[in-house]
C-alpha cells in the first residue's frame, strides 16, 4: 500500500489532469466555468466565495515555496529550519480561519437553499467533500498537531516531481497528513471533470472583448 499511495497514486492522478484538462478545454469549451450561482444568492456567496478564495489562494502559494523549495535553498538565504518552521505555521494559522470560515459559508448556501441544492451536481459534492477533507486535515495540522513535514513531506514530494520516488519518506508521516497529501492528488484527478477547472483560467482577454449587446435599440425615421 506505502508503494500504491507515494508511487503509483501520484502519477496516475497527475496524468488524469494533465489528460483530462486538455480534452475538456477541446471538446466541452462551454462547460469551463464555475458555473455562478450568483443568481440563486449573493449575500453568502459574496462572503463565503471571497474568504475561500483569498484564503485557498494564499494556502496554494505556501504550499508551493513550503514543498517545492528544498530546505538547502533555504538555508543559503539565511533562513533556518526552525525560523522556516515557525513562519510556516503562523502563515496557516492566518490563512486556515478564511478557507474554513468561508467553506462553511458555501456548504451551508448549498445545504439550505432549495434552489442551490436542487441545481449541486455529483461532481459539485464530491468536489466540496474532497476540499472539506484537504481544509480540516490542514486545520488539524496548524492548530493542533504542528508536525513539521519539511523532512518528510516535502522532499517526497520533490522526489515525486523529480521523477524519483521515495516512498520511504511518507512510512512514518501521521495518518492524518497522510490523508491530506494523498487527498491532494484526488482533487488533482478530478479537477478536470467538475467546476474546480475554473482556476486554470484567468480574465486575461477580458479588456479587449467585444461588448455583448443583449438589445438593440431602432430609431425610427
Amino acid at each position: 500500500m506505502n508503494t500504491f499511495f507515494y508511487v503509483i497514486y501520484p502519477y496516475v492522478c497527475l496524468s488524469i489532469m494533465a489528460c483530462g484538462l486538455p480534452l475538456r478545454y477541446l471538446y466541452a469549451p462551454g462547460q469551463w466555468n464555475a458555473r455562478s450561482s450568483q443568481f440563486f444568492e449573493r449575500r453568502l456567496l459574496l462572503w463565503g466565495s471571497t474568504m475561500f478564495h483569498v484564503g485557498i489562494l494564499l494556502s496554494l502559494g505556501g504550499h508551493v515555496v513550503g514543498l517545492l523549495i528544498p530546505s538547502s535553498l533555504f538555508a543559503k538565504m539565511g533562513i533556518s529550519h526552525e525560523l522556516h518552521v515557525r513562519v510556516a505555521f503562523v502563515a496557516g494559522q492566518a490563512v486556515a480561519p478564511l478557507v474554513l470560515t468561508g467553506l462553511g459559508l458555501l456548504i451551508y448556501r448549498r445545504l439550505c437553499l432549495p434552489t442551490l441544492r436542487c441545481t449541486t451536481s455529483a461532481g459539485d459534492w464530491l468536489a466540496l467533500a474532497l476540499v472539506c477533507v484537504a481544509a480540516l486535515t490542514g486545520g488539524y495540522q496548524v492548530f493542533v498537531a504542528h508536525v513539521s513535514a519539511f523532512d518528510t513531506v516535502a522532499p517526497w514530494v520533490q522526489s515525486v516531481l523529480a521523477l524519483s520516488p521515495q516512498p520511504e519518506l511518507m512510512r512514518e508521516v501521521p495518518l492524518f497528513l497522510q490523508i491530506h497529501v494523498i487527498n491532494g492528488f484526488t482533487l488533482a484527478a478530478v479537477l478536470p471533470f467538475t467546476r474546480l477547472v475554473h482556476i486554470f483560467s484567468a480574465p486575461v482577454t477580458y479588456p479587449v472583448a467585444a461588448p455583448v449587446l443583449y438589445r438593440q435599440r431602432y430609431e425610427h425615421l
